[in-house]
């Protein structure tokens, strides 16, 4: 009982993956995603580690309607269980971070040392 209990405060400070993620962030993945608003908040929610009763809860929902928001979901992200509709998730997440921000501390090839096991550009295939 006092685990679950360390639990909710631990989400409840903003640790948990999905808080972690700004709202603007959350707007451009909806978009990368093409979900709507709601389906948005009931991924979200998941990603926070909410069930189906705590989303409905959270949302003002009844299960029922949440469980017919997965089924779209699902069908749109051609996901086949919650686990694999997070990873979908993560995944389009990092690759939108990675489009919008340049690598910090990168820069061109011949800025950086070479690696041993790497040829010199002159050695290197044409």
């Amino acid at each position: 009982m006092q685990a679950e209990g360390s639990i909710q405060n631990h989400r409840g400070r903003g640790g948990s993956p999905g808080c972690m993620l700004p709202a603007a962030q959350w707007r451009a993945l909806a978009t990368t995603l093409n979900l709507s608003g709601r389906e948005l908040e009931i991924v979200r929610c998941l990603v926070e580690g909410g069930g189906d009763s705590a989303t409905a809860v959270r949302l003002g929902l009844s299960v029922h309607t949440v469980h017919t928001y997965l089924d779209r979901i699902y069908r749109k992200l051609a996901v086949r269980n919650r686990y694999e509709l997070i990873l979908r998730v993560f995944a389009d997440y990092v690759v939108l971070v990675s489009r919008r921000r340049p690598r910090a501390g990168r820069g061109t090839a011949a800025s950086r040392p070479r690696n041993a096991l790497e040829p010199a550009a002159s050695e290197a295939c044409a």
